[in-house]
């Protein structure tokens, strides 16, 4: 392994490029399981059975890194720590599952009271499969996060496509023998395999001197992971809200439809929004230990109006595109033209909340360094019952699309909120993200948009045409709308624009340094 000098902007290039050979994978899988099981019931039983270990999954995924990178110290004593953590969290995991597994059927009649006879003893089956699940991806966001605290970023940015590839090739192997169970052992398999590459590589590269089976440090780490845990789960309690409305009120493959709904508008997010503000939190955590109020003003500010800039025109394209979109990912076997226009209405509708999500979830990484508990307090309990109140008041007029809807208002509202109180506590104004520039970049994004709205309204297809047609009209419209949009942009100076194409070419060198693990 070698070390060299690479500036932010590099590591996010390590992130998105292993997340762009990734996600292909994760079309093809979310493809196959489109495929095999369309918007039907067993979908349904598997979402809703999911819906508890995934929340406890995301909420662990999310909050570790946040825990673990603001403590490191740069010692041999971090990766004492990491071991004796890493022992400590498999074992609690461990028993939360088996507590879990217990009570799989008072959880299940919770979550689906509606579910009866065999669709329940399905839900339960699914359930009892899927909560190890949580047990290996905790262990994997573990020592992912001590890598990146460590500033390697490769194997945390690879590990995905491992769960990928064995979550498709059980698909393939076992679809036809088991139905929808094998989509749950192929989801725990991916997750062990993905867990035991980045707890191996861990210990490889980071060379504890010994082993460990307590820290007194640990103390301190348990308590702030229940704290970020805790603010995490109102967090992420959106999606709970989804699938506990959606078994009540939405109709036969609702769920399911906002199941891949999510999963499409999150990969333009996970490729150019989270894998950005994952590689800027590391440095984050070192400008707040150096007390650098306008480094961390700068870095907020650009950061911003980055997010800004690449969703303002990616969310609005994939909202115009939208059933042409989930045509080409997921139009055959048993996903035909009804599913394809139960899922393109929420597509439309979480992509238009794309910039704000992308925002908000950037801003939320300031608050936890600097330890701001009570402002993110604040802001995720005001966008968790504007969605709570939202969606009650949408899902009876619009169904699976006001879920969306709702999730969107919300969104928005926290980002704005993010914005300006971060603003006012590093000293941002707000001409640093409304100025001239913006405003003309707003009317780019206008046009290049227009632009799509006019090809996709004169260039029809129709219900039978193949799926090359449709891939390369959904090439031509979004790749001739992204050439209007940046040109223009170069064109008129626009700074977001001059950077993009400078970093290109490696020529952007005003981010700070910092070593960064490139092999």
């Amino acid at each position: 392994m070698k070390r060299s000098t690479a500036t932010i902007w590099s590591a996010s290039l390590i992130t998105v490029g292993a997340t762009i050979l990734s996600r292909p994978l994760g079309f093809w899988r979310e493809a196959l399981v489109a495929d095999l099981y369309g918007t039907t019931a067993a979908l349904d039983r598997f979402v809703l059975a999911f819906t508890i270990p995934e929340f406890i999954t995301y909420v662990l995924t999310t909050a570790l890194p946040l825990v673990i990178i603001p403590r490191r110290t740069g010692d041999q004593s971090d990766n004492r720590l990491m071991v004796a953590g890493g022992l400590n969290l498999t074992l609690a995991l461990v028993i939360v599952a088996a507590l879990l597994t217990a009570l799989r059927y008072p959880l299940i009649e919770l979550i689906a009271p509606s579910l009866s006879g065999t669709e329940r003893e399905s839900a339960v089956q699914l359930f009892g499969l899927l909560v190890w699940f949580t047990v290996a991806r905790g262990i994997e966001a573990f020592f992912r996060s001590w890598l990146l605290a460590n500033k390697r970023f490769v194997v945390p940015a690879f590990a995905p496509l491992v769960l990928n590839l064995v979550v498709i090739s059980l698909l393939y192997l076992t679809a036809d023998s088991f139905s929808i169970l094998s989509l749950a052992r192929a989801w725990v398999a991916g997750a062990v395999g993905s867990a035991l590459l980045t707890t191996i590589v861990a210990l490889v590269v980071l060379r504890p001197d010994r082993l460990v089976w307590w820290d007194s440090r640990l103390v301190g780490v348990a308590r702030a992971l229940v704290l970020v845990a805790s603010f995490e789960m109102v967090a992420l309690t959106f999606p709970v809200i989804d699938r506990l409305l959606g078994a009540r009120y939405l109709a036969e493959g609702g769920l399911a439809a906002i199941y891949y709904a999510f999963f499409l508008t999150n990969i333009p997010l996970g490729v150019l929004g989270t894998t950005l503000v994952l590689a800027t939190l590391p440095w984050i955590a070192d400008f707040v230990r150096l007390n650098d109020v306008n480094r961390l003003r700068s870095l907020f500010v650009r950061t911003t109006r980055n997010l800004w800039f690449i969703f303002l025109f990616v969310g609005g394209a994939v909202a115009l595109l939208a059933p042409e979109v989930v045509t080409v990912a997921f139009r055959r076997g048993a996903f035909d033209l009804e599913s394809v226009s139960q899922t393109a209405g929420p597509v439309q509708a979480f992509a238009l909340g794309m910039p704000a999500y992308a925002i908000m979830f950037f801003g939320w990484r300031y608050y936890y360094t600097r330890r701001n508990y009570t402002r993110l307090g604040t802001v995720l309990i005001g966008i968790l019952l504007a969605k709570l109140g939202l969606s009650f008041a949408l899902v009876g007029t619009w169904d699976v699309v006001g879920l969306a809807v709702a999730t969107t208002i919300a969104w928005w509202l926290g980002a704005v909120y993010v914005v300006v109180n971060l603003s006012r506590s590093l000293g941002a104004s707000l001409r640093d993200f409304v100025d001239r520039h913006q405003l003309a970049l707003v009317t780019i994004a206008g046009v290049s948009l227009l632009g799509i709205g006019i090809g996709d309204r004169f260039w029809a297809l129709s219900a039978d045409a193949s799926l090359w047609l449709h891939v390369g009209r959904l090439a031509a419209l979004g790749g001739g709308g992204a050439l209007v949009y940046f040109g223009l942009a170069s064109l008129l100076g626009i700074p977001e624009a001059d950077r993009f194409w400078q970093r290109l070419r490696g020529r952007d060198q005003r981010e700070p340094s910092e070593s960064v693990d490139k092999s």
